[in-house]
């Protein structure tokens, strides 16, 4: 049957199904669906794990409902063939008690991220037939995955995601920025421990400040409360608590694996432009640490177009394979894959567990040096050109500022496996999902629950030994995180407009061009490296002045902006220090003002002057008050 309400194509460029396939799943589909219309042509696959779905009237006759739990849990041979000869027949297999095994429902209530570190998805896998077994998952046990979900019932797991957003200014950080909406895509899923949840790409959520979301071929809207949000991997976890909008609600399992390469994918979602479910096929290119975040990723031809940001990709059999994500280039997409999302999840129940919020995944904390070399490999002690297995290894040129594998590595070591997996001389190691695939020896720390000790192979002074590494996330920096975006906070003395160093500077002063050159200038001068330090009591965050509202008790000072060094003789610490000095001259009746940028230049303001034009300075540029009240003075 024919249905205005999904768009299949290839790249966009048409049906790919032909007429005799799609009246065959038409016949075969269940009558909700038909009347949802959320047919798409594609041949239709068994489902187990509709969330209680019953098998509706008039539907082709199912397997018994022993037989279905057979199937979800391991499936003897004769019901492998009698699941193949159903869906070569155009019929599909409804599992009675909702596809959960034993009727038991996916949990709603409870921890937000189920508090499961095990990784489990609740799926065995099963052996699989047929002559498209070769687009099966690459699976971590090396056995292919069951077919679990038809494309049709995978649709109805979408969701459009509609989000109202306010981002902070920058320029005038009191003033508050104007709403803006973004749409994107998401899906339901069930967490590894059976909680229900939503599914997906953390751009959208970016300065929220409401989130809705509407099911598939549905009108209604649900408020989304947002569960945690990894900036770091690009995904984002949401929960509806009205339970009107899971009833009936496809549950994705998240099986583990990789998609092979070549293999066919489909990606679906609701793309800006329209209302209705779009889906397009592609095909996988490569596996890569790439994309915005550096983290795995896996490269397809399937465009991912604005609005479709979040959606689910599933292959030929209908399983999960990622959460779409769009790439920088023209007619390229990428797909957040599995390890990633189970990592996530993972290190966001462990920080749910210790009482705080996600703060990222793991990293390596060091710099490391390829020994490609062979000069520089024999001074080494290390041979030339390695052989297969002979010693490839990196050198550990550098430790981070408070690392915590300080005191267990040193500047110097030669790193020749991490976590059992030999490192080549150009950095890379074997995945263990594709033995034939090398990536950065860095995706062995990053796909590592938090907390987790790594066994590193170390060449030091000639000896091998073994050492042992925790894992931890990035560590505070004086310069923050592009995301989750940082909230501006201010002081104003005497037109004077200072707040925390930012790291976006082309965000920081989006309007002014000159101001954002200038500062810029500073910062080179003054070394970037010295804001990757960690903070200290002594300098807690690094302040800057960011402009000067012109006056006449600041002529002569409006294109200076930079670094603060001091104020009044006293190392500016933070920006609550310096809100604290300037309450402290006030006080005391001090009868100047001065600021030394780390640049040199020397600002010096009539203090009198300063408090008695500073109402008309507020009530001309509409500044509520002195500062932001994250600074205020206590």
């Amino acid at each position: 049957m024919n249905n205005p309400r999904v768009q299949t194509g290839r790249g966009g460029r048409g049906p790919t199904s032909a007429a005799r396939s799609r009246a065959q799943t038409a016949a075969a589909a269940p009558e909700g669906l038909q009347a949802n219309g959320l047919l798409t042509g594609v041949s239709s696959m068994s489902i187990v794990g509709t969330n209680g779905r019953k098998e509706p009237a008039g539907a082709p006759a199912a397997a018994p409902p022993e037989s279905s739990r057979r199937q979800l849990h391991g499936s003897s041979t004769e019901q492998q063939h009698s699941a193949r000869s159903a869906r070569q027949t155009g019929q599909r297999s409804l599992s009675q008690d909702g596809g959960f095994g034993d009727g038991q429902q996916p949990r709603g209530s409870g921890s937000s991220l189920g508090g499961s570190v095990t990784g489990s998805t609740g799926l065995e896998s099963s052996r699989s037939h047929g002559p498209r077994a070769h687009h099966a998952l690459i699976a971590d046990d090396g056995v292919q995955h069951a077919s679990i979900m038809d494309f049709n019932t995978a649709f109805c797991a979408c969701v459009k995601v509609f989000c109202a957003s306010v981002a902070p200014c920058y320029a005038l950080p009191w003033v508050r920025g104007e709403e803006s909406h973004t749409t994107g895509s998401g899906f339901a899923v069930v967490l590894p421990n059976g909680d229900r949840r939503l599914l997906t790409h953390a751009a959208i959520l970016e300065n929220h400040c409401l989130v809705q979301v509407r099911r598939a071929s549905e009108h209604q809207k649900y408020v989304a409360q947002v569960v945690c949000v990894g900036y770091d991997v690009d995904i984002a976890v949401l929960n509806v608590e009205d339970e009107q909008f899971w009833r009936s609600m496809p549950l994705l399992p998240l099986p583990h694996g990789l998609p092979a390469a070549m293999s066919e994918v489909l990606t679906a979602g609701f793309p800006t432009g329209g209302e209705e479910l779009a889906t397009t096929r592609g095909v996988v290119n490569r596996i890569l640490l790439g994309g915005q975040t550096r983290e795995l990723c896996v490269a397809m031809d399937a465009p991912i177009n604005p609005g479709n940001n979040g959606g689910p990709v599933l292959n030929v059999q209908g399983q999960l394979v990622g959460v779409a994500c769009s790439g920088t280039q023209h007619a390229a997409g990428f797909i957040i894959p599995l390890p990633v999302i189970h990592t996530f999840l993972e290190n966001a129940a462990i920080a749910e567990a210790q009482g705080h919020e996600y703060t990222g995944k793991n990293v390596d904390h060091y710099r490391v040096q390829p020994l490609e070399n062979p000069e520089l490999r024999i001074s080494l002690g290390l041979p030339a050109r390695p052989d297969e297995g002979e010693d490839g290894g990196v050198l550990l040129s550098k430790l981070g500022p408070d690392a915590v594998s300080e005191g267990i590595l040193r500047d110097g070591d030669v790193l020749l496996a991490v976590d059992g997996s030999p490192i080549a001389p150009d950095g890379t190691v074997m995945l263990p999902e594709a033995p034939s695939l090398r990536l950065g020896m860095r995706h062995r720390v990053q796909r590592m629950p938090l907390g987790t000790v790594l066994e590193y192979l170390v060449l030091r002074d000639g000896e091998r030994m073994v050492v042992h590494v925790p894992t931890s996330p990035r560590k505070l920096r004086l310069l923050p995180p592009r995301l989750p975006v940082p909230r501006p906070a201010w002081l104003v003395l005497g037109g004077l407009v200072f707040c925390p160093l930012l790291p976006d500077y082309e965000a920081l002063v989006p309007n002014y061009g000159m101001v954002h050159m200038t500062l810029m200038a500073s910062l080179i001068r003054c070394q970037l490296q010295r804001i990757q330090a960690p903070p200290t009591p002594e300098l807690l965050e690094v302040v800057v002045l960011l402009r000067v509202l012109q006056s006449e008790v600041n002529i002569g000072y409006e294109d200076i902006c930079g670094m603060v060094e001091t104020f009044n003789g006293h190392r500016v610490a933070s920006l609550m220090h310096l809100a604290q000095l300037a309450q402290l001259a006030q006080e005391t009746g001090a009868e100047l003002l001065e600021c030394i940028l780390v640049t040199g230049e020397l600002l010096v303001l009539d203090a009198a002057r300063c408090w008695e034009t500073e109402d008309e300075i507020f009530s001309l540029h509409t500044i509520p008050r002195r500062c932001s009240f994250e600074v205020t003075p206590l």
